[in-house]
């Protein structure tokens, strides 16, 4: 693991990490750095201490960041702690205020980790009311602070850190501290001086313009429109953007304090362009964005030569791409980077560096207080831009290369960006560690001694390894964990690793339905289409807060339904019974068919193969809305079906005459390799797209029992699935509560209740290495990449570093800031 816990104060204490280590208490907001803050007036914020929040204050090593704003500093401002917890020994742990009243600059004093020795600076260079971002890193040697990327103290340190008491709460913003507080951090490690660097020098914006100009970073800096620009449709990121008309369509920008980049940047833009620039009179080059007065600006200039520019001391600093990168009518991914320190540039074209140069200018990036603008640097672009960027840090070649391989449709053709990675640890199966609970009861089963249980951030229960709990919730709690939990019965509720923007479902019974959602990360605009109506006009519209549940009814039980968010969403379906939780539509999707699969497509033309783990295949293609059933069992007994489109579909399978659940095929990211049964089962189904995978089971008191093999599959043919079904009637022994399974490939699954015979989606994790990473898939021939190759679990509004490793995404490594 690398990041323990993230709260970004904006608005919430939630943990955004995935950790679930949320805060409790009765808080006051402010304006912050990024979005809201907590006022530093000691309302404190207390956080129950998980194994993760433990691994931070244990060993040698050891990372916490904080934005602080300090706005007073006077003697009942010292020693005003922010973050504080108790040792092993009974001591206090503090990040607080140091001598406040010495110097009208920011101070720090902090004490984490050793028995005696503490870090402390007065005077940082920091103005009173400034936002500045504190770092506090331990390694086995050293011990040091750093003020906005740079190393302001140090001391050496040996030895391990004095471990924190589990059985005190962590607490934040524990006495009033004459500051306000942002976005804290907390991991188990030393981040390095590169990483420090990159959290200190966060993205400025991004302006998707997929209908509106709104800035998608916390800076809030929306644009305004003007003179006709309009949305159009956007082939290349599969989404809408701005169309401009190469007279005077354009997107201002007010002056903002974070466009006042000075050492590092990057400037970054899909476009298209109907017009070759050719040294006329009225067409020498184009604006694609940039600041007024040319602080810093990206364009398209004569001869089809994309250039990105900076002013360091009044000198203008110009890198052009050749002319061989750009051509007309085509789209074009263009990136930008300047280190004003050193004087290096570099330019992008697709993905690839088109040119580099070290300019002997050093210094600082000038600034003034301009606008910022799109679409216009003294004439305006003719054509199409989206997905416009800016940041205040040098993006790697790594970096660029990904961001312009995973283009921007990372959620089931929504609307999440690479920038946006958060860096949390693997739990594959649905992040089987939180749920959005439905109906009145959670049934759960733990993988792992020690698995602190909670409902919306109160503690319920410990569960040792394969213990089971029946827990009291209601509609729209949050039921996690710090360790994998396993869910699973007649109404489960649902992973909130199964959030996504697109959903589908097909009813023909047990109408009418409530659908239950809950928006995992902002404010979302729901919209709910009944297709046999109109597949193209919403029939609902509904608005969700922020880590909130509501619910949307629909009349008709014999239709196709087709659900969209702006945001990223989790939706559970409760008709009068066949209960499921749903799946975001996706180009691949696996499962066992019950009594009949029916699958929806929500795009028109979508083609459709349906491989099945006997070796046959069935295909058609379906308009939006369309559904199909191309196979069936009885009790889940027969084949196991593996779902390919080129467009996003759904598919869910109706249950038999003996239950009232239906259950839901998923993707890849959805499989897991550790099961753990919540209640006993009659039988439980797999599929998978392995050969020969083993499935080993275990009686609730680890005891082996058994081990299978899954059948079907095709060496020469990856999209035949695998099947399994393991059933009480043709074992010697019993599915009991807390039976648990082990995969040696990752798998689909559902088991049928034994006392009620309701079929149920079966929730698993992937705690160790046998799980998938989907592979990075090229841009197909119209330049979208499918969104089932990413994890969604791993993105979320924050920022981060990332490297893809075995067992995830974790801060660090190859792939730097997105």
């Amino acid at each position: 693991m690398s990041l323990a816990a993230v709260w970004s104060f904006d608005g919430t204490l939630a943990d955004e990490s995935g950790n679930g280590n949320d805060g409790s208490g009765s808080v006051s907001y402010t304006a912050g750095k990024r979005g809201q803050a907590l006022v530093g007036d000691g309302s404190t914020v207390t956080v129950p201490v998980s194994s993760s929040i433990e691994n931070v204050f244990t060993g040698d090593e050891l990372t916490v960041s904080v934005w602080w704003k300090q706005t007073s500093h006077t003697d009942s401002d010292d020693w005003g702690d922010i973050l504080e917890y108790t040792d092993v020994d009974g001591a206090s742990r503090r990040l607080e205020r140091g001598d406040a009243n010495a110097s009208s600059e920011a101070d720090f004093w902090c004490n984490f980790g050793e028995a005696s020795n503490r870090i402390s600076a007065t005077g940082l260079g920091v103005g009173s009311g400034e936002w500045f971002h504190l770092v506090v890193r331990r390694t086995s040697s050293e011990r040091s602070a750093w003020v906005n990327g740079s190393k302001v103290v140090s001391e050496s340190v040996s030895g391990s850190v004095v471990g924190i008491d589990a059985s005190n709460d962590l607490r934040i913003n524990y006495h009033a501290s004459g500051s306000d507080v942002g976005e804290t951090r907390l991991y188990d490690r030393a981040l390095s001086e590169q990483e420090i660097q990159q959290l200190s020098r966060a993205p400025v914006g991004q302006w998707k313009l997929n209908g509106t100009a709104t800035d998608n970073t916390v800076y809030g800096n929306d644009g305004t429109v003007y003179n006709g620009a309009a949305p159009t449709d956007d082939t290349v990121l599969n989404r809408k953007c701005y169309t401009f008309d190469g007279s005077d369509d354009h997107v201002e920008v007010p002056y903002d304090d974070a466009f006042d980049v000075t050492e590092e940047l990057t400037m970054s833009a899909w476009v298209r362009s109907d017009v070759d620039p050719d040294q006329t009179a009225d067409n020498d080059w184009r604006g694609i964005c940039s600041r007024v007065s040319s602080p810093y600006r990206l364009l398209l200039e004569e001869g089809g030569k994309f250039s990105g520019s900076v002013y360091v001391g009044g000198t203008r600093l110009k890198i052009d791409a050749p002319s061989s990168y750009f051509s007309v009518g085509a789209w074009h991914h263009v990136v930008y980077t300047h280190v004003a320190t050193t004087g290096e540039a570099e330019i992008y074209v697709d993905g690839e560096l088109a040119n580099s140069k070290t300019f002997t200018t050093t210094g600082t990036i000038d600034t003034n207080t301009s606008h910022w603008q799109i679409s216009e640097d003294g004439t305006h672009w003719n054509g199409e831009i989206s997905d416009v960027r800016l940041y205040a840090t040098a993006l790697s070649s790594e970096a660029v290369r990904q961001l312009y391989e995973n283009r921007a449709t990372l959620d089931d053709r929504g609307s999440l960006y690479g920038h946006e990675l958060v860096e949390r640890p693997v739990r594959r199966g649905a992040d089987c560690a939180r749920y959005v609970s439905v109906g009145s009861t959670a049934e759960v089963a733990a993988l792992r001694d020690g698995t602190d249980v909670y409902v919306n951030s109160a503690k319920r229960t410990t569960l040792n390894a394969q213990g089971t709990a029946s827990l009291s919730v209601s509609d729209g709690d949050i039921v996690s964990a710090d360790e994998p939990l396993y869910s699973g019965n007649q109404v489960p509720g649902v992973p909130v690793g199964w959030e996504g923007t697109r959903f589908a479902w097909r009813n023909n019974r047990h109408g009418p339905i409530t659908a239950h959602v809950y928006a995992t990360r902002n404010d979302a605009t729901v919209e709910v289409y009944q297709t046999s109506n109109d597949p193209d006009n919403p029939a609902t519209t509904t608005t969700v807060a922020a880590h909130a549940h509501v619910t949307v009814s629909t009349g008709d039980d014999d239709d196709q339904w087709i659900l969209e968010s702006d945001e990223p969403v989790v939706v559970f379906l409760e008709p009068g019974a066949d209960y499921r939780p749903l799946y975001p539509a996706n180009t691949e999707i696996t499962g066992v068919p019950g009594g009949g699969m029916r699958v929806v497509a929500v795009e028109d033309s979508t083609s459709v193969t349906a491989y099945a783990s006997d070796g046959s295949s069935s295909s058609t293609t379906l308009n939006r809305g369309e559904y199909w059933r191309p196979y069936s069992n009885s009790q889940y007994d027969g084949v196991a079906v593996n779902l390919v489109a080129d467009g996003p579909v759904t598919c869910g399978t109706q249950a038999d005459g003996d239950g009232s659940d239906m259950t839901t095929f998923f993707g890849r990211r959805g499989f897991a390799t550790e099961y753990v049964l919540p209640v006993g089962a009659e039988f439980v189904t797999f599929a998978g797209l392995e050969e020969n995978a083993t499935v080993d089971v275990y009686d609730p008191s680890g005891s082996s029992l058994d081990s299978k093999t899954v059948g079907g599959g095709s060496s020469s043919n990856d999209d035949v699935p695998t099947y399994l079904q393991i059933d009480e009637g043709n074992v010697s022994y019993a599915l009991d509560a807390g039976t648990k399974f082990v995969c040696s490939a990752p798998q689909w699954a559902m088991f049928e209740n034994r006392t009620s015979n309701d079929e149920t989606t079966f929730f698993g994790s992937s705690p160790g290495e046998n799980h998938y990473i989907a592979p990075t898939r090229l841009p197909t021939a119209e330049g979208v990449v499918e969104a089932e190759a990413f994890d969604e679990t791993q993105f979320g509004p924050s920022t981060a570093l990332a490297r893809d490793r075995p067992d995830g995404l974790e801060i660090g490594g190859e792939l730097h800031e997105l």
